[in-house]
């Protein structure tokens, strides 16, 4: 599934800031959500949670783009594509907006 095919998470309706965000995250860095990767791991501590589709294609994007920085030490990618500390800020915003138990597990 795409992820512009996203409108509204949760109850919440996207703003045109985040669909955009999406509609980057779809076409530049292509990542996709899978209907049946329900899985989301805190790469500290290596612990599972199911979480949905969405939140699990955000966290995936966060996750590589840290490990990536972590290895290389001076930029982010993700499929190959740099990822700019702003993109990966606005991505962190966006999972804790819609779905702040996802982002309390994993990420911060």
């Amino acid at each position: 599934m795409k992820l512009t095919d996203y409108t509204t998470i949760n109850g919440i309706s996207l703003t045109k800031t985040e669909f955009n965000l999406l509609e980057k995250l779809d076409i530049k860095y292509g990542l996709i959500v899978n209907p049946h990767d329900t899985t989301a791991i805190n790469m500290c501590s290596g612990s599972k949670f199911t979480v949905s589709p969405l939140s699990a294609a955000l966290v995936k994007f966060l996750n590589e783009a840290y490990r990536t920085y972590a290895l290389d030490g001076t930029q982010m990618h993700f499929n190959g594509n740099t990822v700019a500390v702003g993109i990966f800020d606005r991505v962190k915003y966006l999972l804790m907006k819609l779905d702040i138990d996802t982002y309390s597990n994993t990420i911060d």
